[in-house]
């Protein structure tokens, strides 16, 4: 073979080489890519079931909480400006359906905000519970029927730039008042209280 011929075979080496190499690269590319969309679908996934878990937990606690007091416990007040679990009960459930059973499932917002701190004081725990039971139903309607691929959304009254903000934040939000109406519960039932189970 001659010189000519030597160097026209390496250079056929080398590019059946860079070719093969530029081929892996960019199936690894490609691979990443579809690694990288999968983790992300699986990680909205998953936040989309923890947080139906954490609104279902807290529709539990607060129904069980409510359902242990009588009726005087229920519209008491530690002070005059204070909060009633009544009070409570409403203003959890007016926010959760606002934000996710109006603003993310697309029912009608018919939230009265300023009413919820008005409720009236002869509110049993019964009917209490009942509200309760049902805001919480339709917000597992919801979130049930929500694909992951719309937590990106933005909703239709700006609360959060996402659904999956809103989701976070109002989970937060009721937690907090959860803890105000299991510390009311727990001042007023005193040695009755039971903890509950972890």
């Amino acid at each position: 073979m001659g010189s000519t011929d030597r160097t026209d075979s390496a250079r056929a080496i080398a590019g059946s080489t860079d070719r093969a190499g530029s081929a892996r690269a960019i199936a690894g590319s490609t691979d990443r890519t579809g690694s990288a969309r999968a983790i992300a679908g699986s990680t909205d996934e998953l936040f989309l079931k923890s947080a139906r878990d954490g609104f279902a937990d807290v529709g539990k606690r607060l129904a069980t909480t409510v359902g242990r007091l009588g009726p005087a416990d229920v519209n008491w007040r530690a002070a005059a400006g204070s909060n009633s679990v009544a009070n409570l009960v409403h203003h959890i459930c007016g926010n959760v359906h606002q934000r996710v059973v109006s603003n993310i499932g697309g029912a009608p917002d018919t939230r009265n905000r300023d009413a919820e701190f008005a409720a009236p004081t002869e509110a049993s725990a019964e009917q209490l519970v009942r509200l309760v039971e049902d805001t919480f139903g339709q917000v597992d309607a919801v979130l049930a029927a929500l694909p992951a691929s719309r937590l990106l959304e933005a909703g239709p009254r700006g609360y959060g730039s996402s659904h999956l903000e809103t989701l976070h934040v109002c989970l937060g939000h009721i937690r907090e008042h959860l803890g105000q109406v299991i510390l009311i519960a727990k001042q007023r039932l005193g040695s009755r209280w039971e903890t509950f189970s972890a």
